[in-house]
């Protein structure tokens, strides 16, 4: 390639983003153009990768590198005493580029939202009364509750799971598993013992509305899980919703 090293470079960063969450890089065969654009440009290589990651202001003992590339995985432990800060100083040569995906357990009832850069999930747990679909927390014993994920994506992404997390009140409607078009979004969708998941192959840029429904089957006070989204080819792209008390009482 003969373009200017600054256009390769900027050709390079665009191709890391975008391969994050793609494994389709068009009608061009991938290797091509990966060979392509590391053979010329800036050297981006051979520089090596120094400990410039620190946590809590001491420098990060990084272990085995990808000698290409400078990649490198590293696991942190926290004990929950104090929260761990990662801080991150650019070598002034090349780009760096990572991510950091944060694993942990906490009470059902206390998690609120969390929307990510690219992505984000919000769940509403809907009944019909008077003809139109209203939002509760309260239902009826027997009633029908439509339960809508509204999606939203900044970027095309590849190989993407919800994984909405039901009360143990409700019970799907449509139990077999099979393939969905619904929202504009096509997905497969399957029913565990406690929760749905949908299997979306590619979720392009947008807004969806997807819903399924279930019947109010239990009495008694219940926490309604969270819907998790979750790229399983770049997993730091994710989100989830909120989770929610809700109460099923039979019918006066």
């Amino acid at each position: 390639m003969s373009a200017p090293a600054d256009d390769i470079d900027a050709m390079r960063q665009w191709i890391t983003v975008y391969a994050q969450a793609n494994d389709d890089l068009g009608a061009y065969n991938p290797d091509y153009i990966i060979a392509s654009v590391l053979m010329t440009g800036s050297d981006w290589t051979s520089v090596p990768v120094k400990e410039n990651v620190t946590v809590n202001g001491r420098p990060l003992e990084i272990g085995k590198i990808e000698s290409a590339t400078g990649y490198f995985a590293q696991t942190l432990v926290a004990d929950g005493s104090k929260p761990l800060v990662i801080t991150v100083q650019p070598n002034g040569v090349t780009p760096s580029y990572g991510s950091v995906v944060s694993v942990g357990r906490r009470p059902m009832a206390g998690i609120e939202a969390k929307a990510g850069s690219d992505v984000s999930v919000e769940k509403r747990v809907l009944v019909q009364r008077g003809g139109e679909w209203i939002e509760t927390n309260a239902f009826a014993l027997g009633e029908r509750v439509r339960v809508q994920l509204v999606i939203k994506a900044k970027r095309d992404v590849q190989y993407v799971t919800v994984d909405d997390e039901r009360p143990a009140a409700f019970e799907p409607v449509d139990q077999l598993p099979g393939y969905i078009y619904d929202g504009g979004l096509g997905f497969y969708r399957e029913n565990g013992d406690a929760a749905t998941r949908l299997f979306i192959g590619f979720l392009p840029k947008g807004t969806y509305h997807v819903a399924y429904d279930m019947t109010a089957a239990v009495e008694g006070s219940f926490i309604s899980g969270i819907a998790t989204l979750q790229s399983q080819y770049a997993p730091e792209i994710t989100a989830h919703s909120g989770a929610a008390a809700i109460t099923v009482s039979s019918a006066e």
